[in-house]
């Protein structure tokens, strides 16, 4: 069984093979997708920066509310799925997979204005990139003592984050209206 969005490491001696996660690290860390549902999910985070999502840019590019919210209702559910799709691939250490689903989830943050995002996956995409290449070139290749599971699982970490922070602003029911009127 896969874990709740946040990542956690395989444990010979727990009765379901998983790792616990001690309680002070689960006050502390951001939420996964599945524990954030309901109306206890967190607030709009203030948008001081155009880091999360670049209103002026979003606007600019696509212009209309209704074009806005429709990608927007894509961009959720599918990178939701690449999320899951990258958490299997990371544990596998299936760089082509990360590769490529880092790379869409780059060009589907950058065409919602996520640019935290976008750089988050691009630094997931540029990492394994590298094995990538370097297994076309020679398919006997082992290069897992390259990139340690831990460099993958911390670059997937920054991207749920980003990730988290987008969703948190798109499941406001007035998340338009509230960026709109964003200075």
């Amino acid at each position: 069984m896969r874990p709740s969005g946040r990542l956690v490491a395989p444990k010979a001696d727990a009765p379901d093979g998983q790792e616990t996660v001690p309680s002070a690290e689960v006050e502390t860390s951001t939420p996964s997708i599945a524990e954030r549902s309901g109306p206890e999910s967190p607030k709009l985070p203030t948008l001081t920066s155009r880091d999360v999502l670049d209103w002026k840019e979003l606007t600019d590019r696509l212009g209309d509310r209704e074009t806005i919210k429709s990608i927007a209702k894509v961009f959720r559910a599918d990178n939701e799925a690449r999320v899951h799709a990258l958490l299997d691939a990371v544990t596998d250490q299936d760089y082509a997979t990360i590769n490529s689903l880092a790379h869409v989830m780059k060009g589907s943050a950058a065409t919602l204005a996520c640019p935290s995002l976008a750089k988050a996956a691009k630094r997931l995409e540029q990492v394994s990139k590298q094995p990538v290449a370097a297994m076309e070139a020679d398919a006997t290749l082992d290069l897992s003592a390259d990139i340690s599971l831990g460099q993958l699982t911390s670059l997937l970490t920054t991207v749920q984050q980003e990730f988290d922070k987008v969703l948190r602003i798109l499941e406001q029911p007035d998340w338009i209206e509230r960026l709109d009127a964003t200075p």
